[in-house]
């Protein structure tokens, strides 16, 4: 089924429950697909960081992010991922300002990007 051989499909559902705030279904949709598909999608991992990071586990979205963007350095979606985690946990304050930067040279800023920063600047 389209379900078992395609990201695109438990994407789709997880964007259905990321949307609607169900951050623990999304994340739960996409470690799923991960395990059996999605190994070597960068957006995928990028994606499934936010959700777990949305849901309270930042050492499983640090983990999602850091594998993103192994994968694929110069993706706007793995770099901001991994900034915005680090931002978010404050552990590593200069590498997250260094990657938003990154991000946001290669695809422009978002509201996303804009968070981050303030939540730099008030640590």
């Amino acid at each position: 089924t389209l379900f078992r051989s395609s990201l695109l499909a438990p994407r789709l559902v997880a964007g259905a429950a990321m949307r609607a705030g169900d951050w623990r279904r999304a994340s739960l949709l996409l470690q799923n697909a991960n395990l059996r598909l999605g190994h070597n999608d960068p957006r995928m991992l990028a994606d499934l960081a936010f959700a777990q990071l949305q849901s309270g586990d930042a050492e499983a979205a640090l983990a999602s992010a850091e594998a993103a963007y192994r994968l694929q350095r110069a993706s706007p979606a793995a770099t901001q991922m991994l900034g915005l985690v680090l931002a978010r946990r404050g552990t590593d304050p200069a590498r997250a300002a260094s990657l938003l930067d990154k991000a946001e040279r290669i695809a422009g800023s978002n509201p996303l990007i804009q968070q981050a920063r303030m939540q730099l600047r008030s640590r």
